[in-house]
């Protein structure tokens, strides 16, 4: 529920990820302040998923950082997984990890 990836949490799961965001290069080599990538990598149930899922957005618009649209983007999907997958939520422990 805490950290970058606080967006990529469903409640009754214990989730691992990582959030990613990078600066792309340009085509004169250098970094362009204004196009980027941005990612969430994770992975479900914890302790022994059975599921992961990577998303990567290219050049988003507006915001960017990969815990701001990556994440979600990943618990809506993750979310039909589980739903259709029929996994029982780990009410002992949950959250982020």
């Amino acid at each position: 529920k805490e950290g970058t990836g606080k967006k990529a949490y469903i409640e009754g799961y214990r989730i691992g990820g990582k959030t990613g965001t990078g600066q792309k290069v340009g085509l004169d080599g250098r970094y362009d302040p204004r196009k980027f990538y941005s990612s969430f990598v994770g992975f479900f149930p914890l302790p022994e998923p059975r599921f992961g899922i990577i998303i990567v957005l290219d050049e988003p618009q507006g915001e960017y950082y990969g815990g701001d649209i990556a994440a979600p983007v990943f618990r809506e999907i993750a979310q039909n997984i589980i739903n259709y997958a029929g996994i029982m939520s780990d009410e002992a422990e949950v959250g982020l990890f």
